[in-house]
């Protein structure tokens, strides 16, 4: 008999897969594994980014900053449910790497 994956499993392939397709389609022209510049996903998935990282994703997605200009680079902004989206998958690494945080 083959057990249920957690919900927590569960949530966490959802968010993932919800965040490589937003990827896909409005970064993957300048951050694919073929790329010269920050590498966000391959052909199949994410690039295991840290919190840190992540956070600059979601920072250069949500808005230009005085340093830079808002990502993705001469494309459409990105939905503002996307941008929940990519703010949790952040999150949810955060927690992962911090969990003597309570």
């Amino acid at each position: 008999r083959v057990s249920q994956p957690q919900k927590e499993e569960i949530k966490q392939k959802d968010i993932n897969k919800d965040v490589f397709n937003i990827f896909k389609k409005s970064c993957s022209t300048c951050h694919s594994e073929d790329s010269n510049s920050v590498k966000l996903v391959t052909k199949d998935g994410l690039y295991d980014l840290s919190a840190k990282d992540r956070a600059l994703v979601y920072l250069r997605t949500s808005g230009p900053t005085p340093e830079h200009s808002q990502m993705p680079k001469g494309g459409a902004k990105l939905s503002d449910k996307d941008l929940n989206t990519i703010k949790v998958w952040t999150l949810k690494k955060y927690s992962e790497e911090n969990k003597w945080i309570k």
